[in-house]
């Protein structure tokens, strides 16, 4: 569905939350990009950057450009949103500290939220696993039971509302671009994963609204890209099932408790 950057649950709940709480709002630097045929007039500021590429080259090369970015202003973290994920105070503050609490873990490549929309206590159609570790309270206290590692296998998660590892993503090279638009997730949290790395699944749950509750609403064209893409991901990696998590771009820059950019 196409919408202006005014348009997107993503962006005004993001300055609706920040907004109202400017040491919140210090911790992270947004870039919006805009794939629309026409720009928007949107007002740039030291924490604001408009990006307009009309050429529409999907998830992969928004997350680029904003993985780059972060590297250049030296963010440690990016912070994925779609224009359908809403956002809350208790998830950013919650991203904040684990953020710092997490900063020791060396092979922690993600947090993510729960999501509702994609079914109770799920991740892109995953099953999060009852696992609670021990050591938990001591990593982030206030999370408590609802905070956890995930344990064995992989996980499926949603693009949007995903914290990565600016580091670790770039050692496995980014996002990759033959994953233009479906699957990326998939794709990126497979190779984490094969790397060794882990996905921290925070107590927090964000509404998304799911493209899949309409089918009807899908073009042709669609359909068919997420089956080369699915095609694709069977071929690298033997399995139809995909582990991973899900789109635009924040930024969050290191201070005491975790810089984040998106």
């Amino acid at each position: 569905m196409k919408q202006s950057p005014g348009e997107s649950n993503a962006l005004s709940s993001f300055r609706a939350i920040l907004n109202g709480d400017p040491a919140m709002a210090s911790h992270f630097s947004l870039v919006i990009y805009d794939n629309s045929a026409e720009s928007h007039q949107i007002a740039e500021d030291s924490a604001l950057h408009y990006v307009h590429d009309p050429a529409n080259g999907g998830l992969a090369a928004a997350y680029n450009y904003a993985l780059s970015r972060a590297e250049d202003t030296g963010y440690e973290r990016l912070l994925l949103l779609d224009q359908d994920t809403t956002l809350t105070s208790e998830f950013l503050a919650e991203l904040i500290d684990c953020a710092h609490a997490l900063r020791t873990e060396d092979n922690v490549a993600a947090n993510c939220p729960q999501a509702d929309g994609a079914g109770n206590d799920s991740l892109a159609g995953g099953t999060l696993p009852r696992f609670h570790p021990p050591s938990i309270s001591k990593l982030c206290p206030h999370v408590r039971l609802r905070g956890r590692w995930h344990s064995a296998g992989r996980i499926s998660a949603y693009n949007s509302g995903s914290t990565l590892n600016v580091r670790m993503l770039r050692s496995i090279g980014g996002f990759p671009s033959e994953f233009w638009l479906d699957y990326l997730d998939h794709a990126v949290f497979d190779a984490l994963a094969a790397k060794g790395y882990r996905v921290y699944v925070l107590h927090a749950v964000l509404q998304h609204e799911l493209a899949e509750s309409d089918l009807n609403a899908r073009p042709i064209w669609r359909f068919r890209n997420v089956l080369q893409a699915q095609s694709l991901f069977v071929k690298r990696t033997g399995s139809l099932r995909p582990p991973a998590l899900s789109a635009v771009a924040l930024a969050v820059r290191p201070a005491t408790a975790g810089r984040f950019a998106g």
